[in-house]
């Protein structure tokens, strides 16, 4: 798997930008507040549709826009996939891959990403919760009936924790 193009439009301080990644290897570098953490982010975001900065997704619309609109494509096994994703300050999300509709199970089926960031790693040396969520988050992609599986378990223990209350 891997991006052959990202075109976005006010994703944080990325006014317009279209990048043609190399397929191997990739570097990203400049000064500070350039965009460079908002590229990853970008990316991360356009996989699993959520931000790993903030809860709210309309911090990532730029302040000078009032919406975001982002085009990837993805070749995943061979096969060319285009992820359109537009968001707008009323809380409105648009998401189609290959100018359709996906289903909620189909969305991590095309980015796989996992990130790890300088928090999260003080975090994983000391709590176990964190270690399991992030090796959760890994399996996620190895085996998408996994996903399903989790919301189940997860569902389970909040249902226990009401009923033990």
């Amino acid at each position: 798997m891997y991006i052959r193009r990202i075109e976005a439009d006010n994703f944080r301080n990325l006014k317009k930008i279209i990048i043609e990644p190399n397929k191997k290897l990739n570097f990203i570098y400049g000064n500070n507040a350039q965009g460079k953490t908002n590229l990853i982010e970008l990316i991360y975001f356009s996989s699993l549709y959520k931000s790993f900065r903030t809860n709210k997704n309309i911090d990532l619309i730029n302040i000078d826009s009032d919406k975001l609109k982002i085009n990837l494509e993805v070749i995943n096994n061979n096969v060319n996939n285009n992820v359109k994703i537009k968001f707008d300050n009323k809380n409105k999300k648009n998401i189609f891959i290959n100018n359709k509709k996906p289903e909620s199970n189909v969305f991590y089926k095309i980015l796989n990403s996992i990130i790890y960031y300088p928090d999260e790693i003080i975090y994983l040396k000391s709590y176990p919760l964190y270690r399991r969520n992030l090796i959760d988050r890994s399996i996620f992609f190895i085996n998408n009936e996994y996903i399903n599986l989790f919301k189940k378990y997860i569902k389970c223990l909040k249902q226990r924790n009401i009923f033990l209350n």
